[in-house]
């Protein structure tokens, strides 16, 4: 079975075509599977969306009354998650506003059915594109990609930010199992890069497959605040190099 992760902030426009290409994927796959969505505080009709499709596919609908941040959101999203699936399910995030190119998840799959703990989609990887975004935004971007690589020594991968990934449970479950509730302690989008970093603490096989990312697909603005989001990594590559000699030291 897949299980979907899929934060929700006010993404009125863009859940309702998201749905119906999981549901339609699904079907023409044969795949059994069960949407999470995380409604972190909607202020639009998001949540009312939510319900009236929860009505035909398989969801199960989490609410924060308020918006907590995407790393509550994917926090209550995993832990939910884990409750229901087995060692053998998978579980995929999602971003809600149609950005995660879902014609690759077969071949995120393959590769994570190959030996990995978890596969990224990357648009940084070669073969992999950013088409209809700011210049300075894919900057920053490439930048923060380019730091974490020579930072924490992960070679192999291209972005690290990115929410649209699968992972296989016993390795998530292992990860909870390790960190706990501080699994997850970044709020923002940075949230993404904290889980990839912990997962290489434990040694967990990490891959990735390239994606052509188009902005131009999102109905409406993205969520993420550049400024918030480079005081938010900042703060998390400070913490985690700090803290990695003693994660290092208790894995051993």
């Amino acid at each position: 079975m897949l299980v979907f992760i899929i934060p929700v902030y006010n993404e009125s426009e863009n859940i309702p075509i998201l749905l119906s290409k999981i549901k339609k994927l699904m079907d023409d796959k044969s795949f059994r599977y069960k949407i999470i969505a995380i409604n972190d505080g909607s202020t639009d009709n998001s949540l009312f969306i939510l319900k009236e499709h929860s009505q035909h596919i398989p969801m199960e609908i989490c609410n924060h009354t308020t918006n907590l941040g995407p790393g509550k959101a994917f926090l209550t999203g995993f832990q939910t998650a884990l409750k229901i699936a087995n060692d053998d399910d998978i579980i995929v995030t999602l971003e809600a506003d149609n950005t995660s190119d879902l014609t690759i998840l077969p071949e995120l799959i393959s590769k994570l059915n190959n030996g990995n703990d978890v596969v990224l989609a990357s648009c940084y990887a070669s073969g992999g594109k950013v088409l209809n975004t700011v210049f300075y935004s894919r900057f920053i971007s490439w930048a923060a990609n380019l730091l974490i690589k020579n930072l924490f020594s992960i070679k192999q991968i291209h972005t690290f930010s990115s929410f649209y990934r699968v992972y296989q449970t016993k390795a998530l479950k292992a990860t909870f199992n390790y960190f706990g509730d501080s699994t997850i302690e970044q709020k923002g989008f940075s949230c993404m890069t904290e889980l990839l970093l912990k997962f290489k603490v434990l040694g967990l096989k990490i891959a990735e497959v390239p994606m052509c990312l188009k902005s131009d697909i999102r109905q409406g603005k993205s969520k993420m605040k550049i400024f918030k989001t480079t005081i938010e990594y900042f703060c998390l590559f400070l913490k985690f190099l700090v803290n990695r000699r003693k994660y290092i030291k208790k894995t051993l």
